[in-house]
């Protein structure tokens, strides 16, 4: 699994995530979305065949896996997820912000979702 970190900074007005700038995504960015994921859910157990992904923790405490690694994640991360790889998420006792990146528009016509699966 590939996992980044995120520079961040902190003063008494805010808290501001670089998602992107010294971090480099090398493939085109055509989608662009962000979540905010309820304590307590299992999200996405699935994989893509065209869509290469990156999920973006902004804040929370979340489970990622990604094909057969299991990573703990508390603080800004940039998780890259391969072609054809399962991927899954699980929250914790707060909400989790989330902000997703991919090289394939989002088509609801033709999704990229194969093999959902359920928990």
């Amino acid at each position: 699994m590939n996992i980044t970190s995120i520079p961040t900074h902190n003063d008494s007005r805010r808290q501001l995530v670089e998602v992107l700038g010294r971090i480099q995504i090398n493939e085109p960015i055509k989608h662009l979305y962000f979540s905010v994921i309820n304590p307590g859910q299992w999200v996405a157990n699935h994989y893509h065949k065209k869509k290469k992904e990156w999920l973006c923790i902004l804040r929370g405490k979340v489970e990622i896996t990604v094909g057969e690694e299991v990573e703990i994640i508390t603080e800004p991360k940039l998780i890259e997820i391969p072609l054809n790889t399962w991927h899954l998420l699980r929250t914790f006792d707060e909400p989790v912000l989330l902000l997703g990146i991919g090289n394939q528009p989002y088509n609801p016509n033709e999704s990229d979702d194969f093999g959902r699966r359920e928990i």
